[in-house]
């Protein structure tokens, strides 16, 4: 947390090009997320298998109910990508409009 902020006020007081400073954030952002979900899923199982119930045989995989986490996944990604693209094309009517 502390380096983001650090990074934003250079970027905030210094001529540095916001472009591939905010891809940088988002690259890291992302890593950092898919980082804590392995290791919380990683956590969950280890704790459950010291307990005797293995996650990956359980009734819940049986239902079909591991199929809507990577739908949701989807969505989210398709809506994230939807947004990036009404963001870079109001940026190109602020460009030309200046």
């Amino acid at each position: 947390m502390a380096v983001a902020v650090l990074v934003g006020a250079i970027a905030g007081f210094s001529k540095i090009a916001a472009g591939w400073l905010s891809w940088t954030a988002v690259l890291a952002g992302v890593l950092v997320e898919i980082m804590l979900t392995v290791y919380r899923d990683g956590v969950r199982d280890v704790t459950l298998l010291s307990k005797g119930y293995d996650v990956w045989t359980g009734p819940s995989r049986q239902l079909g109910r591991g199929g809507i986490v990577p739908r949701a996944l989807c969505w989210r990604l398709g809506v994230i990508g939807w947004l990036v693209s009404v963001v870079a094309r109001a940026q190109k009517t602020m460009e030309g409009a200046a």
